[in-house]
Order: structure tokens, then sequence, then C-alpha cells
């Protein structure tokens, strides 16, 4: 008999249905909204005496469980499986979309060792220079020291103080072309980040730890790669 249900009660109906949801969805549906439909008074019945059980103990579990719903949409991400490239990458991106509330900015800024900054007290020639040379539409400036970074340098702001200059480079306002710098903390998450990011209408961010030391940067893309996968562009070497 445990045979029997195993095979014909259990493993052969989910098998049918993951083969074939559309079908058996549209069989079952109108059975299972009768059942919903009859058991659910008797649900919320027992529901509710046990939230009044426990709250008499001291218990409230009245909020919604917010990580129990996560693993269940984790749950329904599993099942959905083939053996197909285009099929496993879908998978990882839902489940990299669920991971970024419990990834922080410090996992995958660009640390400061890797970041391309000027000093904006040098001459403008050199400073047009080094953004020729780089690859980057904006870069980190600084005056003094490298942890008194004074601003951000737009390439294209960099590009307008150029034309009113009339094309004469030393003219140039270097203070003009830059962006107030925006600095957030190390334990952000991708999420709040993401949501930051969309809010205040920009892509680049300079991160601090709790002292206020710079760390490094991270950009929009930074966290849509987290999503999706590596976003290469033309500047980019592989």
């Amino acid at each position: 008999m445990t045979m029997l249900v195993l095979i014909f009660a259990e493993v052969l109906p989910k098998t049918y249905a993951l083969n074939h949801p559309d079908t058996m969805a549209i069989k079952i549906s109108p059975i299972i909204r009768i059942l919903v439909a009859v058991l659910s008074p008797i649900t919320e019945a027992i529901i509710k005496i046990v939230q009044l059980t426990l709250r008499i103990f001291g218990v409230d579990v009245t909020q919604v469980n917010v990580g129990h719903h996560y693993e269940i949409l984790r749950g329904v991400i599993e099942m959905h499986h083939g053996e197909d490239q285009e099929i496993n990458e879908e998978r990882a991106m839902l489940r990299s979309i669920l991971d970024l509330p419990d990834v922080e900015v410090e996992d995958i800024m660009k640390h400061r060792r890797d970041v391309l900054m000027m000093d904006v007290d040098q001459p403008p020639a050199d400073v047009v220079a080094q953004i020729m040379e780089s690859p980057y539409t904006r870069l980190p400036i600084w005056r003094d020291d490298q942890e008194n970074i004074v601003g951000v340098l737009h390439t294209k702001l960099l590009l307008k103080e150029w034309y009113r200059c009339g094309g004469d480079i030393d003219k140039i306002d270097i203070k003009a072309a830059t962006l107030d710098p925006w600095f957030i903390p190390e334990t952000t998450t991708l999420y709040d980040q993401l949501q930051e990011f969309r809010a205040r209408r920009e892509h680049f961010a300079l991160v601090v730890d709790e002292y206020g030391a710079f760390m490094g940067i991270v950009t929009l893309e930074d966290i849509l790669e987290e999503i999706v996968g590596e976003i290469d562009d033309e500047y980019d070497v592989a």
C-alpha cells in the first residue's frame, strides 16, 4: 500500500503536473475552488484559536512572516527546472533578486585600490589627458589627500565646460564639471541601495566604513550585474 500511495498518489501526479501544468491546472481548479470555499472557514477558525492561545502566553504571530514567503518563492523557483541553459539562467537571476536584501555593498564594491581618482588641483590639461585614457564616465576627485574626496567628475559635464571655454583646456573649471559626492555605509544592502539609486536618479556612490574612511565605489551597474551577470560595454577589457 505504501508503494502504491508513493507512486500513484504522489510521484505520478506531481510528474504529470510539472510536465503539463496548464492542462492539470484547468482540470483541478474547479475542485480546488470548491474545497477552498468549504474549508476556508474551518481553517480561519483554527488559525484564530491558535493565535489566541499563543497570545495568552505572550507570543504574537499575527505579523506577516516575510521570511516564510521568501522560502515559498524560493521553492517555486527551484521547481522551474530544465536542461536548457536559458532556464538555468532565469533561475539564477530569480535567486539573485531574492538575495538582494541579504547582500551588502561591501561584497560587490570596487575596492579603493582599483579606483581611478584624480587630484582636483592639478592643471586642467592633465585632468583631460587622464580622462581621455580612462574608460570611465565618473571619477572621484580629491584635494590634499586621497581620503578627502570633494566630488565626482562627470565627463559629460567636463565636455560642456570645455565647450563653454571655447575649446581652451587651460580655462576649464574642474569644479564646474563635478557632482557632489554621495557617501554610503558599507553595510547598506543591495536592495536598499538599488532603491536609493532609483529615488535619487544617480548611478554612482562612494562607500565608507564606520569611521568614515573611503573603502571603494559601487554603481548601479554593479547591482544589476549581481542579478543578470556581467554587463560589458565597448570599453571593457576581457
